[in-house]
C-alpha cells in the first residue's frame, strides 16, 4: 500500500449506521466567537444516511397549521415547531443600532471589529431576541386567531455571540397555556435560538404571549 492509501487504514466503520470515524477523535476546532479551543469528532456519513438527514431536516422545517387555539394549547409540554433559518446582515445590525441608539463598535464598525475579540462585527443581543415574532411567523399559524401580543419575558440568556452573516432559527416548546378573557389564551414559550454551526445556542428565552380568536 502506498502512502496515499495509508490514512484509510485508520478509518473504522460502524456497521449499524454506516458511519466512518477516526479513532480517538479527529478535528481540531478554534472558535473565536466563544473564545474557546477544543476538539471535536468528525464523521463521514454514508450517502443513504445523508439523504435521510436531509429529508428529516426538510420535514422539520415545514410550517405547521393549527385550526384553533385549542389545538395549539393541546401541545403543552411539546416542541411545537422549528422556524426557517434567517441570515443576520450588517444592514440589519446598522438599522437596529439607529433604532436603539446602541452604536457600539463591535456591532457597527466592521474594520475595527475584525481586530476585536470576535473576529468581526456581531449582532446586538436584543436584535437576536427581537426576531422571536419572525420565528413564530415562519414556524406555524393558527387559522382561527385574529391577533397576538407579547405579554412579557420570564427569562432570557444570551449564550453565544452572533456574527454578521450567521444564520439563526427558533426551536419552540410550549410550556404552559391558560384561558384568558375575550376568547384568548396566554402561553409561555421556551424558544431556543440556534446559531448554525455552533454547539451552543445564541439565546434561550422564556416568553409570554397572548393570542385571541
Amino acid at each position: 500500500m502506498n502512502e496515499m492509501e495509508t490514512p484509510l487504514k485508520r478509518l473504522r466503520r460502524s456497521p449499524s449506521r454506516g458511519r466512518y470515524r477516526r479513532p480517538g477523535g479527529a478535528g481540531f476546532a478554534v472558535s473565536l466567537a466563544f473564545g474557546q479551543v477544543g476538539f471535536m469528532r468528525r464523521e463521514v456519513l454514508s450517502p443513504r444516511l445523508q439523504r435521510w438527514r436531509r429529508l428529516a431536516a426538510k420535514v422539520e422545517r415545514m410550517k405547521k397549521t393549527f385550526q384553533t387555539l385549542a389545538d395549539l394549547a393541546a401541545c403543552v409540554g411539546q416542541e411545537v415547531a422549528v422556524s426557517d433559518w434567517i441570515t443576520v446582515t450588517q444592514e440589519q445590525v446598522n438599522q437596529f443600532a439607529e433604532a436603539t441608539g446602541d452604536h457600539q463598535w463591535i456591532h457597527v464598525d466592521v474594520e475595527k471589529a475584525k481586530a476585536g475579540p470576535f473576529g468581526g462585527p456581531i449582532a446586538h443581543g436584543f436584535l437576536t431576541l427581537s426576531m422571536l415574532p419572525r420565528f413564530y411567523e415562519t414556524a406555524f399559524e393558527v387559522v382561527e386567531s385574529r391577533m397576538g401580543v407579547n405579554y412579557g419575558l420570564n427569562r432570557v440568556r444570551f449564550m453565544s455571540p452572533v456574527p454578521v452573516g450567521g444564520r439563526l432559527r427558533g426551536r419552540m416548546k410550549l410550556l404552559t397555556s391558560e384561558s384568558i378573557p375575550n376568547d384568548g389564551i396566554q402561553m409561555t414559550w421556551e424558544t431556543t435560538i440556534e446559531l448554525e454551526g455552533s454547539p451552543k445556542p445564541a439565546c434561550v428565552a422564556e416568553s409570554v404571549v397572548r393570542r385571541f380568536r
